[in-house]
């Protein structure tokens, strides 16, 4: 558990994670060094059981298995997707029953990096009167993937997103949101072949059809790296810095997949002043040597076929 409260908010920081190896503990700690009055728990998905043996009196962990006795729906994209993905609001309401009594609920995925003060958004929501924070991005609403799973639940019009990487939600917030869940549950129940809001569209809907006062994440700091990619390196965060907000944060094996990953074009490798080129400098070639390698494959045989392919192997070897 964190430091005793010095703020007269009381809040708990919901560390998220689903997995516990050497990196999310650092990513602990440096969340920790944001010295946050709040009380710290570890929010883990224990739906693996990697949790079982995992002695801290920080944790709490959830599992599918929890779902049932909160009346909310084990929905996701795909049948054998994990729901808490899909639906990242379900562990915040088990959390909230659990841990009742907080005023403010800050939400903290593992691969997130905070320079600034936990404190100050508090109190400034606090004092602002503001139930919820998330990020919106800008992209139009009509390129947005998500937006044909609350087709059957809103209007055009009234449709918001956000993404909740880091995101605070005040207790009447969260109780609210619980229970159009469990209302919206039960209508999916009786038409199964309704589709089931993504939690980023949900979300914000919501709150602001229903009179709830929502702040963008850019109020509290600069979010020109917060965004699926690129990757920041754990390296280049500091905890004391002023005011921004990172993700996603990893370390050099997730970072490198990740740069990879989202790089459609790999082929820029090859030209000295790509950005993509820029990225891999960080890195040791015998680092990134087989990832490029498959890339490169897969591009080339989609857009030339097996020949090129093969000339890659030739050429990054």
């Amino acid at each position: 558990m964190s430091n005793e409260f010095k703020s007269n908010r009381r809040y708990a920081v919901l560390f998220r994670t689903h997995v516990w190896d050497e990196f999310a503990k650092r990513q602990y700690q440096r969340l920790l060094a944001t010295n946050p009055s709040g009380d710290v728990f570890i929010v883990a998905n224990n739906t693996s059981g990697a949790f079982d043996n995992f002695d801290d009196p920080a944790l709490f962990a959830f599992s599918t298995s929890s779902l049932a006795a909160l009346d909310l729906p084990n929905i996701s994209e795909m049948k054998a997707d994990n729901p808490f993905w899909y639906n990242i609001d379900y562990p915040l309401y088990m959390f909230a029953k659990a841990y009742g009594g907080y005023d403010y609920y800050v939400v903290v995925e593992y691969d997130v990096g905070i320079e600034g003060s936990i404190d100050r958004i508090v109190e400034d929501m606090a004092r602002s009167g503001y139930d919820s924070i998330g990020y919106d991005s800008g992209q139009p609403m009509k390129q947005w993937g998500y937006r044909k799973s609350a087709v059957d639940f809103y209007e055009a019009h009234e449709m918001r997103k956000e993404l909740y990487c880091f995101s605070v939600f005040s207790a009447r917030a969260l109780a609210f949101l619980y229970a159009r869940r469990v209302e919206m549950g039960r209508l999916v129940a009786e038409r199964p072949e309704m589709k089931w809001p993504h939690c980023e569209i949900f979300i914000p809907t919501e709150l602001a059809k229903n009179g709830f006062s929502l702040v963008d994440l850019s109020r509290y700091g600069r979010t020109d790296r917060y965004d699926f990619q690129p990757a920041v390196l754990e390296d280049d965060v500091h905890p004391t810095g002023t005011d921004r907000f990172l993700h996603p944060v990893l370390d050099r094996e997730r970072s490198l997949q990740n740069i990879i990953k989202y790089e459609y074009r790999p082929e820029r490798f090859f030209y000295p002043r790509s950005a993509f080129r820029r990225r891999l400098k960080r890195f040791q070639p015998h680092e990134y040597r087989s990832l490029l390698r498959r890339s490169l494959n897969a591009r080339m045989r989609k857009v030339y076929g097996r020949l090129a392919a093969s000339i890659v192997n030739v050429f990054v070897s």
